[in-house]
Parts: structure tokens; C-alpha cells; sequence
């Protein structure tokens, strides 16, 4: 995505870093965020749907403890979900996501009204199972199959 403005540049390397057991990384982090009282874990920028699959297993792991996933996509939910039809690995994640907030940042339309969203292009959807201790309140409206939207996109936003 590589997004101007992106607070976490840092994260966009391609390369160097280590190949890891995503299993063995997953119980790890629902271990550590279980001793921290938190509710959940969220997956953010670089793209988490641009390593799908290593963060299918985790997400899936953090909701098998019965805690929750937030997942920040430059990507929109309907090309996700176009995409997901295909790649077994993106329909994973998009499972295992009970928030999702989705569209590129865009610096120039900075949002400070709705909670979690940094530009006005962006929305956020939750996932059917979502229940009200892991989400905003939906407003009803309906999003891509099988999502509800929570935050919809401002008059104007692409």
C-alpha cells in the first residue's frame, strides 16, 4: 500500500526479518495477551492481507481463546472478499476478523470525528459473530456478505 502519511513505515520492509512458526508465535501471543487482561489483538500496517496466511493462524488462535480480532487493510472489503473467493488464505483472515477497517489512509482527509478511522475514505464492518464488547454498535447497514457496516464512509469519500 505503501500509504503517505502511514504512521508505521517502518513495517513496510519486503525484505530482511526471519521466517518463524506462525503456530508457535500464536500461542505465544494468546498467552501474553490472556496475562495482560487484554480483550484481543490488532493487526495493522505494513498490509496484514499481504501476509495472509501467517496471520490467519494467529487471528484464528486469538479467537479460538474467545478473544478478539481487529484488522486496520488499505484494501476495500469488496475486493477482499472478491479476492477471498480464490485465496483461501485471505477468506481466513476475513473469518477470523471480527473488525475490520478498511480503504487506504489518505492524508489529506484526515478524520477526528469517528473512533479508529484516520481518514474520511475509510469504514469500518463488523463481522456477524462481532458482539457488543468487541465492537462499536452497527447502525444496521448492510456491507459485503455476511458483514454489517459499523463506521460508513463520510458524504465525499472515495
Amino acid at each position: 500500500m505503501r500509504c503517505p502519511g502511514c504512521f508505521n513505515p517502518h513495517l513496510w520492509a519486503a525484505s530482511g526479518g526471519r521466517l518463524e512458526n506462525t503456530v508457535e508465535l500464536a500461542v505465544g501471543f494468546v498467552a501474553d495477551a490472556e496475562r495482560a487482561g487484554a480483550l484481543g489483538i490488532t493487526l495493522l500496517g505494513g498490509e496484514p492481507f499481504d501476509q495472509a496466511a501467517g496471520l490467519a493462524t494467529i487471528a484464528e488462535a486469538f479467537r479460538a481463546a474467545g478473544l478478539s480480532v481487529m484488522t486496520f487493510t488499505g484494501y476495500t472489503l469488496d475486493r477482499l472478499t472478491g479476492w477471498a473467493a480464490t485465496r483461501p488464505d485471505i477468506a481466513r483472515l476475513l473469518a477470523a476478523t471480527d473488525l475490520l477497517v478498511d480503504g487506504p489512509y489518505l492524508r489529506d482527509q484526515p478524520d477526528a470525528v469517528r473512533p479508529w478511522l484516520g481518514s474520511t475514505n475509510q469504514a469500518s464492518a463488523r463481522s456477524p459473530r462481532c458482539t457488543p464488547r468487541r465492537s462499536p454498535g452497527s447502525n444496521g447497514r448492510a456491507g459485503a456478505p455476511g458483514w454489517r457496516s459499523a463506521s460508513t464512509r463520510t458524504a465525499g469519500s472515495t
